[in-house]
């Protein structure tokens, strides 16, 4: 189930218009960076970073985002607050 899962993921987005990376602001993981190299280059790449409201110190996110974004060619970085 979790091969076909992602062999879906991979095919719609080589067709999609732009693909959003979603990551928890508590920091990027290990999983975080597979999914990153798996995504398609030829479309804008967005990360978005999730429950900002829940970390009091946001230092460490700027940190961390900045070399993410460099890394793995993100377009743009975009905090959130969503469930």
């Amino acid at each position: 189930m979790n091969r076909v899962l992602n062999r879906t993921a991979h095919q719609v987005g080589q067709d999609a218009d732009v693909v959003v990376q979603v990551c928890e602001a508590t920091g990027w993981r290990d999983g975080d960076a597979i999914v990153a190299q798996r995504l398609p280059d030829k479309v804008p790449r967005l990360l978005a970073i999730n429950k900002i409201d829940m970390v009091r110190d946001k230092g460490p996110i700027f940190e961390w985002a900045p070399s993410v974004q460099q890394e793995f060619g993100f377009d743009e970085i975009v905090p959130i607050s969503a469930k």
